[in-house]
C-alpha cells in the first residue's frame, strides 16, 4: 500500500470528527506506542482518502505509511506468543489499553516484519 502525505491531508480536511491528522479517535490500538526506527519519532495515526487506517512517518524517514490493521495484528500475535491469556477474548478495538500496559514503545524498522519491542514487564 502506498500512501502519500497528500492523501492524509485530503482526509484531514474532510471530517471534523477526526484528529488533526485524519484519524478517528479511539480506533488505533498502537497510538502513542509506534516509533520510527530511524529517528525515534512517534508515528501518527491517520486515514487515507479511501478511509483505510494507517500510521504515518511524519519524520520523513519513510514516505510510505504502514497499514494499521496489519501492524496491530503483528503486535497482537507477538503478545499471544508470550501469553495467550493477555489478549484472550479481547476485541481488536479493546487492545489499546492492553498494548500500553505491556509496551513502552514498538519501533518500526524497514517494514512491519521488522518490529522491536520495549516491554514494560
Amino acid at each position: 500500500m502506498s500512501i502519500t502525505l497528500s492523501d492524509a491531508a485530503a482526509v484531514q480536511a474532510s471530517s471534523a470528527t477526526r484528529t488533526s491528522h485524519g484519524a478517528a479517535v479511539g480506533t488505533y490500538s498502537l497510538s502513542s506506542l509506534l516509533t520510527c526506527g530511524g529517528c525515534d519519532r512517534r508515528l501518527q495515526p491517520s486515514r487515507t482518502a479511501a478511509g483505510e487506517r494507517v500510521y504515518l512517518f511524519l519524520c520523513g524517514c519513510r514516505w510510505q505509511a504502514i497499514d494499521a490493521g496489519l501492524v496491530e495484528r503483528v503486535v497482537r500475535d507477538r503478545v499471544e506468543a508470550a501469553s495467550v491469556a493477555l489478549v484472550a477474548g479481547a476485541a481488536a478495538s479493546d487492545l489499546g489499553p492492553v498494548f500500553r500496559s505491556l509496551f513502552v514503545e514498538v519501533r518500526v524498522g524497514a517494514d512491519v516484519a521488522a518490529l522491536t519491542y520495549r516491554w514494560r514487564i
